[in-house]
């Protein structure tokens, strides 16, 4: 069993709750740290769930963070809008599945921490930013630009519940995390499960980065912080969802776009329209061609955009993440192991129009991490 200071990092990103008397030195009251928040309706696909920021990434289903559910709890509902306190609507939570084998490190390596929650009912009207797949992975290199959203802390004091935005560069990247920010903008505690969002050649965005922890051996933000790539997990996302999260590529990276493939928001950081209306500033990119030619010349068609589990199954190296696979996990997985599921049933399989039949709350978790996670929610300071 790792020792609780190897805990840190897995809840290095959960809210705290933290007093003005508790910091050894005050922080700049920047944002997220170091951004500034975002206006009504930007980035309207990052979202809010009850402990951990997340992002929406197909119509009935979030992205976020293992150690969000592990540690914190299966979230009831994914909250839409700029504030924790006011959302602009709610959609209840049906279930989620985190990754198996999630170990929490110290320092942070990103590795699978990364899980898929179900919503009850689908967003039709919100404009999603696809995954990044395939060739547009070649962007993400060293010096790179992105930017990070959530609704962690932004200021001395600790507050969250804000949704802000900062840009930052590429550190450096590895096979399934990547290193974003430095000592003067970087993500903090409630922005755990958020999203780390890159722009194309031809405009248009893509979602490539889930919030897992901080790099140092220091729980103080902000500092460089470690996401987990969400390309190389999409294989996993696909087959236990019954969901294709990857419009124009097949799981394994190669271009395979369908009718959906186009129409990708230009400008989600904009704002300007309103909830009411999905959040649509009518400003989108044509049919993508960033990895081949576009859908109708001669790019492939599919005429199911719901069901991938073809498209999973031939998964390649590029996106099929570690080999084990929670597709092949029909019982109870443990705490230990970062399994969220329960029962005879593979989790997420019910299709793509009933949606999953995930599990409404994880395995129990070590007690270890029950321990710690009590310890933080009382008394840490910063980033806990």
């Amino acid at each position: 069993m790792r020792s609780s200071s190897a805990l840190a990092l897995g809840l290095s990103l959960l809210p705290t709750v933290v007093r003005a008397d508790d910091l050894v030195t005050p922080r700049d009251p920047s944002a997220i740290l170091g951004g500034t928040p975002v206006a009504a309706c930007g980035w309207p696909s990052t979202v809010w769930v009850d402990v951990c920021t997340a992002t929406l990434v197909h119509p009935s289903m979030v992205v976020l963070a293992s150690h969000c559910i592990v540690l914190g709890g299966t979230p009831m509902n994914a909250s839409f809008g700029e504030t924790i306190a006011a959302p602009a609507r709610q959609v209840p939570i049906s279930g989620c599945v985190t990754y198996p084998g999630w170990q929490p490190t110290m320092p942070g390596d990103g590795n699978d921490d990364i899980a898929i929650c179900q919503l009850a009912e689908p967003v039709d009207d919100v404009a999603i930013v696809p995954i990044l797949m395939g060739c547009e992975a070649d962007g993400l290199v060293a010096g790179a630009d992105v930017t990070l959203v959530g609704f962690g802390v932004h200021d001395q004091l600790g507050t969250i519940g804000t949704k802000y935005a900062v840009d930052v560069a590429v550190q450096s990247v590895g096979n399934e995390a990547i290193f974003l920010g430095d000592a003067q903008a970087s993500a903090c505690n409630g922005d755990s499960g958020g999203p780390a969002f890159v722009q194309l050649d031809d405009g248009s965005w893509r979602v490539f980065g889930v919030t897992s922890g901080g790099a140092g051996t220091t729980p103080d933000c902000p500092q460089t912080t470690v996401y987990t790539l969400i390309h190389p997990y999409v294989d996993w996302i696909e087959t236990t969802s019954g969901l294709d999260v990857t419009p124009c590529h097949d799981a394994d990276g190669t271009w395979n776009p369908d009718e959906r493939c186009t129409e990708f928001p230009l400008s989600p950081s904009v704002g300007g329209a309103q909830w009411t209306a999905g959040c649509d500033d009518g400003e989108h990119s044509g049919a993508s061609a960033t990895c081949g030619p576009p859908i109708g010349d001669g790019g492939s068609s599919s005429s199911d955009g719901g069901d991938s589990s073809s498209s999973g199954a031939e998964g390649g190296s590029e996106s099929s993440g570690p080999s084990e696979s929670s597709s092949t996990d029909t019982g109870t997985t443990d705490g230990e192991s970062g399994g969220g599921t329960t029962g005879a049933a593979p989790p997420m399989q019910t299709g793509a129009e009933s949606g999953c039949g995930c599990a409404s709350t994880p395995g129990d978790p070590p007690l270890a991490l029950l321990a710690y996670f009590g310890l933080v929610l009382v008394g840490s300071r910063r980033r806990g």
